[in-house]
């Protein structure tokens, strides 16, 4: 998960996945002789080294997320102040839109008049020629 929302849940993975990972370790040492269901001892030995191995890389990443609790203020002030902005420039958006139908509405209006003075000031100044 990516979002700030999810980060308990993640960190309760993480955990679960540690105490998993910890068990197996505890387990494999107890019985490091002795062979569990269909895996050889190779097998379980290769898998405790690696387990050995991202146990401490799942703890850095644990406490790099825990102790970076400003960057998620951080992350989610800015987060909050983009919704903000995003919902004046929608709003503004809508005010210019319906200026600018208004504007084209008096436009039409005026463009019609002006044809409806033409028309009168032509039919005016044919009335003299035909004088």
């Amino acid at each position: 998960m990516t979002t700030v929302e999810g980060l308990p849940e993640a960190l309760a993975r993480l955990e679960l996945l540690e105490g998993r990972l910890q068990a197996v370790l505890n387990d494999e040492q107890a019985s490091s002789t002795a062979n569990v269901g269909d895996m050889s001892t190779s097998v379980k030995q290769a898998l405790a080294a690696y387990q050995a191995q991202i146990l401490p890389r799942l703890l850095e990443i644990r406490a790099a997320i825990v102790s970076g609790g400003g960057d998620v203020a951080t992350i989610r002030a800015e987060r909050d102040a983009a919704v903000a902005e995003n919902i004046k420039l929608k709003r503004d958006g809508e005010r210019m839109q319906y200026r600018i139908q208004h504007l084209i509405k008096e436009l039409n209006t005026l463009d019609g008049m002006e044809v409806m003075h033409r028309g009168n000031s032509k039919s005016v100044e044919a009335e003299p020629e035909d004088l």
